[in-house]
């Protein structure tokens, strides 16, 4: 579970990643769940450049609300397993793309298709994406494995993919010129901080076009480990990318 957003604000993260998190172990502990799988982030390992970062590794605060509200709700479920013995799972997903998604490949799609899309950067970082169908494989795994109790899972699908090939990739699947322009990452770094900051002046409801959190997301390389997802639970992310995409773009 979990308020998902580059524009929220502390009060409703703390509300929803945290308080409701604890309610609902609570809640699990009242009913005896037989385990209890908690959906987090990757973004508790730091938004930062990452190169087969391990779901072992320590987790990185950073300022950003959301991943920092997630950090915390991730330790309260831990504290649960090892204080009051409720079997839990942590299972982090990457960018989760498919089916009726409404949020990332929307928002990309209408970019691409006005001409307006430009790459931070040069495109060369490696996306960390996860395929919905692969990620509900993981989720079922976490759910019934013994071996996944007390464990924290990175997901993201084993081809992987840069930024560069991803926006190409759909380009040519929509059969739309591949975009070529690109703007340097610093310099998007400025325009964003000067359009957050007269956003929240104008206490804007809505993030304006640029964020801070955007060029993150689209600039850093995030590669991560999913070679103990793939040990202990018996992932193989079954659909690729390409494959991803494809049933996406036709739905």
């Amino acid at each position: 579970m979990g308020a998902v957003g580059e524009w929220l604000s502390k009060e409703e993260a703390r509300r929803v990643n945290i308080e409701g998190t604890k309610n609902l172990l609570d809640a699990s502990m009242l009913t005896g769940v037989k385990r209890f799988v908690h959906v987090s982030s990757l973004a508790v390992l730091g938004m930062k450049h990452h190169y087969n970062t391990s779901a072992d590794a320590p987790y990185h605060l950073t300022g950003d609300t959301y991943s920092d509200t997630k950090i915390e709700s991730e330790k309260i479920v831990l504290d649960y397993h090892r204080r009051k013995g409720l079997p839990v799972v942590i299972v982090r997903p990457g960018f989760v793309f498919g089916v009726r998604d409404r949020r990332f490949l929307p928002r990309m799609l209408k970019l691409l298709d006005e001409n307006k899309f430009a790459f931070l950067g040069n495109g060369n970082n490696i996306m960390n994406l996860v395929y919905i169908d692969n990620l509900i494989d993981v989720l079922i795994e976490a759910g019934v494995n013994e071996a996944a109790v007390g464990q924290k899972y990175n997901v993201t699908n084993k081809d992987k993919v840069t930024m560069r090939d991803f926006v190409y990739m759909i380009s040519d699947m929509r059969g739309i010129t591949r975009p070529k322009k690109s703007i340097p990452t610093p310099l998007a770094k400025l325009i964003a901080g000067t359009l957050e900051f007269y956003a929240r002046l104008a206490k804007s409801q809505t993030p304006p076009f640029l964020t801070k959190a955007r060029i993150k997301v689209a600039s850093l390389n995030l590669d991560f480990d999913i070679s103990k997802t793939m040990r202990d639970l018996g992932y193989d992310s079954k659909i690729t990318i390409r494959e991803g995409l494809e049933k996406t773009l036709k739905s």
